[in-house]
């Protein structure tokens, strides 16, 4: 998972670095012998937060932006990506 702070508040702007970040840990997983898996990415600026995940070639946005004053939502959005599901 990668995190980026949006510069100036602007969570657009960082969209695209968060992206190229996943791609980049794409890159290095790959290269550690780890290819393959989906990778996920938010952007904040602490009182919003985008998140995003990188499934093969393609970039998903979540669809909704999470705001602070709903930190459960925040919470459950990390644990969902940090924790695997039961199987």
């Amino acid at each position: 998972m990668t995190v980026l702070e949006a510069k100036r508040g602007d969570i657009e702007v960082g969209l695209g670095q968060c992206v190229a970040q996943m791609f980049g840990a794409r890159l290095f997983n790959e290269r550690a012998g780890y290819p393959g898996g989906r990778l996920f990415g938010v952007v904040t600026t602490v009182e919003a937060w985008q998140f995003l995940r990188l499934d093969g070639p393609t970039v998903t946005l979540h669809p909704s932006r999470l705001f602070i004053d709903d930190l459960g939502a925040i919470l459950a959005a990390f644990r969902s990506v940090l924790v695997p599901a039961a199987a």
